[in-house]
């Protein structure tokens, strides 16, 4: 869609976003365990 409008270093912006999400989403759920344990609120 950035690139439809002309947007400049459009495809930079989509690939970081991509990039984030993408990061995001593995991190999150590696590092939850770890930090249940951290702040000892495990039940």
């Amino acid at each position: 869609m950035l690139v439809k409008l002309n947007t400049p270093h459009a495809d930079i912006m989509a690939a970081e976003t991509f990039m984030a999400i993408i990061i995001t989403i593995t991190i999150q759920p590696l590092t939850t365990g770890w930090l249940v344990e951290k702040l000892s609120i495990n039940k």
